[in-house]
């Protein structure tokens, strides 16, 4: 997704971790076709990826159901909830940006992998980062 601004979409909604994992695995369909194509209610898997749901609402059924939609494992599905939910899974948890660049990451070959390492090194060279007060 082509963000305004780091954390926000075009529409100036909050960019989520169930929305990255919706664009990693919807293969182009639309959020309502998945919708459609797998039963759920109109809007339901929208919202989630806007972040506008109530957290109280979850459930294993809803988080097996659209595992199942996206054709990914419960895992993954449960830990974006979590990460939408500021729940902390495992240490810290990742920005939005930083699960971007590690899913950039994970698409390159070998190569490109190492140069990405390199670019980075560089740039961390370049643009360190100011100590906090």
């Amino acid at each position: 997704m082509t963000t305004g601004e780091p954390g926000n979409d075009n529409a100036g909604n909050r960019e989520t971790h169930i929305g990255r994992l919706v664009r990693k695995y919807a293969g182009g369909r639309s959020i309502r076709s998945i919708e459609r194509s797998n039963n759920l209610p109109h809007d339901s898997l929208s919202r989630y990826v806007r972040g506008k749901w109530d957290h109280r609402s979850l459930n294993l059924d809803v988080m097996e159901r659209l595992a199942a939609a996206l054709g990914t494992s419960i895992d993954e599905v449960s830990e974006a909830f979590a990460l939408d939910s500021e729940f902390p899974v495992q240490g810290r948890p990742l920005k939005i940006e930083e699960a971007n660049l590690l899913d950039f990451y994970e698409e390159l070959t070998p190569d490109g992998r190492v140069a990405l390492l390199a670019l980075a090194q560089a740039l961390r060279d370049k643009f360190p980062a100011q100590p906090s007060p």
